[in-house]
């Protein structure tokens, strides 16, 4: 938000999402998995064992509760 960029388009922008700081050897690796195969949550679920998929579906969890505040606000 204090950034340049941020002013000039302030109007356009609906809002952020900004990504807590996990753990970089349980949950960046498998968010980085997720990016590099370019899975889908879904698919992610359906490959990965039971303690990546939990690690997984927190993350997701967090983004769609803050996607969800975002685009409420514009209906």
């Amino acid at each position: 938000m204090e950034m340049e960029l941020f002013r000039v388009h302030a109007a356009r922008i609906l809002g952020w999402v900004t990504l807590p700081h996990y753990t970089a050897q349980t949950f960046g690796q498998d968010v980085e998995q997720l990016l590099k195969q370019r899975w889908t949550f879904q698919e992610a679920h359906e490959r990965l064992n039971l303690m990546p998929q939990m690690r997984l579906l927190k993350v997701k969890e967090a983004l769609w509760v803050q996607l969800d505040r975002i685009f409420a606000t514009e209906l």
